[in-house]
């Protein structure tokens, strides 16, 4: 893929930079790295003279770019087809703009069809924060549901300052291209990296060296952790921003100051979960809030923190800064990561498998034999990597690539610290605070079943 540079200089907003290279507006077929975030890539297509529809990956993002907006409209699961009507009707707006989650993109669709408008030729469509759909594909499937009419459309674009590298083929086909932001500035934020094998005490030690800060955002992508956390060192004046699911079950569990959007003002500990990483911009006034991003791999896998995406976005979220970005991770050098080569076996064998059981049911005559062929042919691993239609997705495909990349970071200190320094985002300083023997590692002992199995991992420690 051939990729432009373009400069930006410090205060610059992306459209000033694209006009200075000819562009009045994001072109077409493209996927535009910016590099930085808040340089307002959504908010000039907002601006632009033209009829919109930008793919958002969450609410709470739709949600701040549209509030106190009638001339936007913001398409999710509460948005009825009734209201998209009425707003693609309107005669008032000039420039049409819907900002839509992907899942609710089909009531755009749907009404524009019942409407006679053709809005693959009437609209540009920007998908924002394009990693996501890579990111979020395994357990949000429907996140990649657009992507058939993302290229239908004349006019598209992908967008963000951290996007992955995609292996859809249309992007080849329709002769995408890209444009790489470049900053003529030092945009570098520091960050202190900390690893430990005493997670929560290492966690109790940040807060109480941070107790005269006014506001502590974490970032931790357990909501079942985060309130263990908050009960383990005893935190009161809290606020948990996570997704509407989680938040009834914390409701279930008697935490009340649980919520899926961002509302301020924000409490003296303020922890945010996936949802919040992209795209979300949390203005704060006058007062720089510490931030501190968890990983613990003891808790969950998916509490990873992938520097070249995830911790860019987040630091990326306070628009007037912050005082401090610390990131607390522990590490696992049993924890196995694939390679491509492996990656890309699995998934063959996989398609073999699952092409043998369609074949062995195509030709099946017994109705009963038939239907247990089809029962045991929708349980195989292959079905992960189709879609809705039983096409290949290739988000999927890449999801796999992503996850297991990730997790070689964690393997070591060294390979997390070589990815930090590779984003080019960061001034690194360093941390050692594993001990001989953890808290962590006591913990892991204690489970252990039987003396036998316990002294086997004495040993091991």
């Amino acid at each position: 893929m051939k990729t432009q540079f373009i400069s930006i200089s410090k205060n610059e907003w992306l459209t000033d930079a694209l006009k200075n290279n000819g562009y009045n507006m994001i072109p077409s077929n493209i996927i535009l790295d910016k590099t930085l975030t808040g340089i307002g890539a959504t908010h000039g297509e907002l601006q632009a003279e033209r009829n919109s529809i930008i793919i958002e990956p969450n609410v709470p993002v739709i949600l701040g770019k549209t509030e106190n907006e009638s001339n936007y409209l913001a398409v999710y699961a509460k948005t009825t087809e009734a209201q998209v009507r009425a707003y693609l009707k309107r005669s008032d707006i000039t420039y049409k703009k819907l900002i839509t989650t992907p899942e609710s993109f089909k009531k755009i669709r749907k009404v524009a069809i019942a409407l006679n408008i053709d809005i693959y030729t009437d609209f540009f469509c920007l998908f924002d924060e394009c990693e996501k759909i890579t990111q979020d594909s395994d357990y949000r499937p429907a996140i990649s549901q657009p992507i058939h009419d993302f290229f239908r459309f004349t006019n598209k674009a992908f967008v963000s300052a951290t996007p992955l590298n995609p292996s859809h083929p249309e992007f080849t086909n329709q002769d995408f291209s890209k444009i790489k932001i470049q900053p003529d500035f030092d945009y570098k934020k520091d960050i202190t990296l900390i690893f430990t094998n005493s997670f929560i005490n290492q966690v109790s030690e940040a807060l109480a060296n941070l107790a005269e800060s006014p506001c502590i955002c974490i970032f931790f992508n357990k909501t079942d952790a985060i309130n263990l956390l908050i009960e383990e060192l005893k935190l009161t004046d809290y606020k948990i921003f996570c997704s509407e699911k989680s938040v009834k079950k914390l409701n279930e569990r008697f935490v009340e100051n649980a919520t899926d959007t961002v509302e301020l003002p924000l409490a003296k500990y303020n922890f945010f979960t996936c949802r919040f990483y992209s795209g979300l911009d949390i203005v704060l006034g006058n007062i720089n809030p510490d931030v501190i991003i968890l990983t613990n791999l003891a808790t969950a896998n998916y509490t990873a923190i992938d520097p070249f995406t995830d911790a860019v976005q987040i630091q990326g979220r306070f628009r007037s800064g912050f005082n401090s970005l610390t990131h607390i991770t522990t590490i696992n050098p049993q924890m196995k990561a694939l390679s491509t080569k492996e990656i890309e076996t699995k998934i063959a064998v996989f398609k073999e498998n699952y092409e043998t059981a369609r074949a062995n049911h195509s030709t099946e005559t017994d109705t009963f034999r038939k239907q247990a062929l089809l029962e045991d042919m929708n349980n195989l691993k292959y079905n992960d990597f189709l879609d809705e239609n039983g096409e290949i997705n290739h988000f999927a495909i890449d999801n796999y690539h992503n996850e297991e990349r990730v997790k070689g970071y964690y393997q070591s200190m060294q390979n997390l610290i070589t990815a930090y320094q590779g984003t080019l985002h960061f001034n690194l300083n360093v941390v050692n605070a594993i001990a001989t023997v953890g808290q962590d590692d006591y913990m892991i002992i204690s489970t252990a079943k039987g003396v036998k199995e316990r002294m086997k991992m004495i040993v091991e420690t």
